[in-house]
């Protein structure tokens, strides 16, 4: 085991308030736009609205939130939802109380478990 430390660097790209990303992880031989990313927001945070590169996977591990997609109708989450944007699609997040997601970015779409 290697312990690491994780540097989370704060958003503010396209609006965007109160939220940190950190990478806890990066392959030695990447796949072009393949990406892992720990989004933690804060009270009163939102990742702005704006056009996402590749397939997005947005899961939230802890707290709750918001998220929004084409049509800007934003669907409530908690723990253990996920929401998956395909690329191009306009989009944006964020919570009233606090919350941290796992953000998943690839070039094939990542397939959620549905159970």
């Amino acid at each position: 085991m290697r312990r690491v430390r994780l540097s989370p660097r704060e958003i503010t790209a396209f609006g965007s308030r109160g939220v940190s990303m950190v990478a806890p992880a990066r392959v030695l031989e990447p796949v072009s736009g393949f990406a892992v990313h720990l989004a933690t927001f804060a009270a009163g945070a939102v990742v702005g609205r704006h056009e996402t590169r590749l397939w997005q996977l947005f899961a939230v591990v802890s707290g709750e939130g918001w998220a929004a997609g084409a049509d800007g109708v934003r669907v409530p989450l908690a723990a253990g939802d996920a929401v998956l944007w395909e690329p191009g699609e306009l989009h944006e997040s964020g919570s009233d109380a606090g919350m941290v997601a796992v953000v998943v970015e690839s070039p094939a779409a990542p397939v959620p478990d549905e159970g």
